[in-house]
């Protein structure tokens, strides 16, 4: 069965009757120009920062985070919200282009408070792994932590768990 609106395309035009009836196909939305950082936007672009920054100063071997180190660190946030704004800005088109830029400084600003208070902290615990996945190979080609794995992890008997965890933190002096 049609609807009234697809046998009326279907008189006026039988090929568009069949791309939009029989194919189920729309004409091509043009994407609207963001007027604010939304915050699945900004939650993505901040954890993909502290992704990139975490990687850095683990291979640049400055985990734990001391206090001296974050300079070095507040220059690897620098360098990755940059990169990374650059490429949400030319997916999202930002319509103010000044509203986009206190929202990334507001990310960049969170992003430095965090790495502060962990140079401060003296508990012993330092970050481990990062966006450490498992399961998610269906989602495409994404960061993650060399140790993330393909398959879910099976919980209990047929109970198999999918997803990413942020950071996992580790006691300092086990492995």
């Amino acid at each position: 069965s049609f609807s009234a609106t697809a046998l009326q395309n279907y008189a006026i035009c039988p090929y568009r009757f069949f791309l939009s009836a029989v194919l189920r196909l729309d004409l091509r939305q043009e994407p609207a120009a963001i007027e604010a950082i939304d915050p699945l936007t900004r939650g993505s672009l901040f954890h993909e920062t502290q992704f990139e920054v975490l990687t850095n100063l683990r291979a640049a071997n400055l985990l734990p985070l001391q206090p001296e180190s974050i300079p070095a660190a507040f220059e690897l946030v620098d360098r990755a919200l940059e990169r990374l704004a650059a490429e949400f800005e030319d997916r999202l088109a930002p319509a103010i282009p000044r509203v986009w830029q206190d929202g990334i400084n507001s990310i960049r600003a969170d992003v430095r408070e965090w790495l502060r208070r962990m140079a401060d902290t003296k508990d012993g615990w330092i970050p481990d792994k990062f966006e450490l996945s498992f399961g998610l190979t269906d989602r495409g080609p994404r960061d993650s932590d060399p140790a993330s794995v393909n398959d879910p992890v099976e919980i209990i008997g047929d109970l198999r768990l999918r997803g990413s965890i942020d950071m996992v933190e580790r006691k300092l002096g086990n492995s």
